[in-house]
């Protein structure tokens, strides 16, 4: 009799309850918009926008989504992209490598962190996000 795998629990818990799995791994509240974009992000939805001033949070939230995605999807690749170099590795993706590196270690030690990739250590080809600015060239 093969074991039970103890992450059937976690993605029956979280799977398709992201706002549970930021408040509960991640130890941060959403606010309501931010719940919002989660569950929508969770749910398939295609062409979210997020429109605000700076500061109230969206880098944070599309890095909970990657993260949430990372932790419940597979197989999936996930591309983080900005116009411009520092705006994507000074801001979004490290904010994204500062919350994993605020999860809890079992969830933690699933992930391998570099300059540029998260990926899953287990398949690394199969579930991973990669960090890519445009292009001059080809910006689209």
């Amino acid at each position: 009799m093969a074991a039970k795998n103890p992450f059937t629990d976690f993605l029956k818990r979280y799977g398709n309850d992201w706002p549970r799995l930021v408040r509960e791994m991640m130890g941060v509240t959403p606010d309501e918009w931010q719940d919002e974009v989660l569950r929508d992000v969770q749910s398939g939805v295609r062409g979210v926008s997020i429109r605000s001033c700076h500061g109230p949070g969206k880098s944070a939230v599309l890095s909970w989504a990657c993260i949430c995605f990372l932790l419940t999807r597979f197989p999936g690749k996930v591309v983080q992209t900005a116009p411009s170099s520092p705006q994507l590795f000074d801001a979004l993706y490290a904010e994204t490598r500062g919350w994993i590196n605020n999860l809890p270690p079992f969830l933690k030690e699933l992930l391998v962190v570099t300059s540029d990739r998260i990926a899953l250590k287990a398949a690394p080809d199969e579930l991973f996000l990669s960090a890519r600015t445009s292009r001059a060239e080809s910006p689209e």
